[in-house]
């Protein structure tokens, strides 16, 4: 985590927020590991109140990226980089029109071609070999960082929003369920 923050680009962290702050629906997308990354991710900026969606299947992707215009954001989240599935899916995001982020561990990838803007973490592969568990942490940790950004641009609603949710869940859980 601090050597994805010590390569941080502060300027690309701003663009990028920038892309999702004047969004009207982000859409974040994933196969393999990446899928539940875009999962959380949809999850954590649909609490706070955002228009967010997810897709992991190859096909929804694609039909949802051809779906996308001007004024969507889509990430994709892909740790090589080169997933053909993702790849292919922010380059047809892109040609409809949507702003593209490419979330990866590697610059220069073909993902990165597609992207308006790439938010590139740290990869350490040479201590953690096994499917780039130090990258899955940075990539979550990545998007949770702009999740919090994203709500302190829009605090006030954002607390609104996230008080809605607490009132959902006290009702769910069984110790609090009958008070």
């Amino acid at each position: 985590l601090q050597d994805t923050l010590d390569m941080l680009d502060p300027a690309v962290v701003e663009r990028v927020l920038a892309i999702l702050g004047n969004a009207k629906s982000i859409t974040f997308f994933g196969v393999g590991t990446s899928a539940t990354i875009a999962m959380d991710a949809y999850y954590r900026f649909m609490r706070i109140g955002l228009p967010a969606f997810f897709a992991t299947d190859n096909h929804i992707m694609r039909v949802t990226a051809s779906q996308m215009g001007e004024g969507d954001a889509a990430v994709a989240i892909s740790h090589c980089g080169k997933t053909i599935d993702t790849v292919e899916t922010l380059r047809i995001a892109r040609q409809s029109g949507a702003r593209t982020i490419a979330l990866t561990s590697f610059a220069g990838s073909p993902i990165c071609t597609y992207a308006d803007e790439a938010f590139v973490v740290y990869s350490d592969e040479i201590r953690y070999p096994m499917e780039a568990v130090s990258a899955r942490i940075a990539h979550i940790a990545a998007l949770d960082a702009l999740c919090v950004c994203m709500s302190m641009h829009d605090y006030d609603r954002c607390l609104e929003r996230t008080q809605k949710v607490l009132d959902i869940f006290r009702l769910m859980r069984q110790d609090t369920a009958n008070e």
